[in-house]
């Protein structure tokens, strides 16, 4: 159901967004694109799925409790079946007491494994982000080329009609004629060449986006960066190196590969100590109790027992 739902919105936000009749700037782009990516719902479905497994281990350190009836006749002998007719009703509990901490070692590699889903699912939404703005400014600076090309291919159809005049004058040679138009030419084939590029990244965008066609894009501003280029550039040596120290630092506490890297690492260390646990005995309590009735005399027969039992492995060579 949750599933569905998550389709639906989908659907509804790139609908609701084709039917906007502004230009699509970079942050729909990425709005878009998340929304869409396959690849990040199944990392968001691994991460619920292992927070479902983390749960689930930590129900097995709670007490077991049982409850159940039974009902039993016989007939035959010249007894009816409701003579021998009798239900008994009976409860019980049981409980682990000692494991060598086998179920705490299991918890805690399933929220490992948990981290580690949530890292990947990170990591799968930074992938989503750097393939979107890849192709946005690989789109930006094809249409940039594009422009150019056109401006270029202008100028040099101005310059051929202007030699071809030029050469029915006969103040040219046909030397410089050819010339120019050999340039017509290549900017020609520069403007095809550009052309070419800007319909590839906008199938590209679309893609990534989920649209089936892309509409108007916006043109980026580039200058919105021209301050902080000067401010950067006015860093002396030392407040380059703070700042640098400063990236790395949010670079390595933040980087999702680094922290599914250490979940793992921790992950297998954790197993270690699983398999050592299996040198402990493990030590189970458990208590009961019920009644029956009996149809026959109306008589009730109430049981409570209580036990408590110890296991150790003697398969030494497979722990080790």
């Amino acid at each position: 159901m949750k599933t569905n739902r998550f389709l639906l919105s989908v659907a509804l936000a790139i609908a609701g967004y084709c039917a906007m009749a502004a230009d699509m700037t970079l942050a729909d782009a990425r709005r878009l694109a998340l929304a869409s990516s396959k690849t990040l719902a199944s990392l968001n479905l691994s991460v619920k799925g292992a927070t479902l497994d983390e749960r689930s281990q930590l129900y097995e350190s709670l007490p077991s409790l049982s409850l159940s009836t039974s009902l039993s006749a016989q007939g035959g002998n010249g007894s009816s079946v409701s003579d021998t007719a009798a239900v008994s009703v009976s409860a019980g509990v049981s409980q682990t007491v000692f494991d060598g901490g086998k179920n705490a070692v299991l918890s805690a590699i399933d929220s490992l494994a948990t981290e580690s889903a949530r890292a990947a699912a990170r990591a799968g939404y930074f992938d989503v982000l750097d393939s979107i703005d890849s192709a946005w400014y690989s789109l930006q600076e094809a249409y940039a080329s594009r422009d150019s090309a056109e401006s270029s291919l202008k100028a040099a159809n101005v310059s051929l009609e202007i030699a071809q005049t030029r050469l029915e004058t006969g103040a040219i040679s046909m030397t410089d004629f050819l010339e120019a138009e050999a340039t017509a030419a290549g900017a020609e084939k520069t403007l095809s060449q550009a052309k070419r590029d800007v319909s590839v990244y906008s199938l590209k965008v679309a893609s990534l986006t989920g649209l089936s066609t892309l509409p108007a894009v916006e043109q980026s501003d580039f200058s919105a960066y021209d301050g902080i280029v000067a401010r950067l550039a006015n860093y002396s040596d030392a407040e380059v190196d703070s700042l640098v120290a400063a990236l790395l630092a949010s670079a390595q506490s933040n980087n999702p590969d680094l922290a599914a890297a250490r979940a793992a690492r921790d992950s297998s260390a954790k197993s270690v100590s699983l398999a050592k646990v299996g040198y402990l005995p493990t030590v189970s309590a458990s208590a009961s109790t019920g009644t029956g009735y009996s149809f026959t005399d109306g008589s009730t027969d109430p049981t409570v027992s209580v036990s408590l039992s110890a296991s150790l492995s003697l398969d030494a060579w497979k722990t080790a």
